[in-house]
């Protein structure tokens, strides 16, 4: 069910989330003193970055199910509909009318 893709796409998800945890937990407690100046800035924008990363991958992982669960609902419209002109084929005309 699971592509290749899927679970690159995911580990790079986990690993920016985790990433910006840490780096919030480190800044807080262990660089809470040592932060000053320009280093305060880029640290916190390294931060910011990681965060936002995981939401990128967030969002294209919810994009690309999105689009999968579309395909696997037409393709099991056609396959039911093929199913039904099998069992009734003197309703077919009936069928293509009421699909259109």
């Amino acid at each position: 069910m699971y592509g290749k893709t899927d679970k690159i796409r995911r580990g790079l998800g986990v690993l920016f989330l985790s990433g910006s945890v840490i780096l919030l937990v480190i800044g807080l407690t262990i660089l809470n003193n040592s932060l000053v100046g320009w280093l305060f800035v880029y640290y916190w924008l390294v931060c910011f970055l990681f965060t936002f990363l995981a939401i990128g991958v967030a969002l294209l992982d919810f994009i690309i199910i999105r689009k999968r669960i579309r395909q696997m609902k037409r393709e099991l419209a056609d396959e039911a509909t093929k199913e039904f002109k099998k069992i009734f084929p003197d309703k077919e005309d009936k069928l293509d009318r009421e699909i259109k």
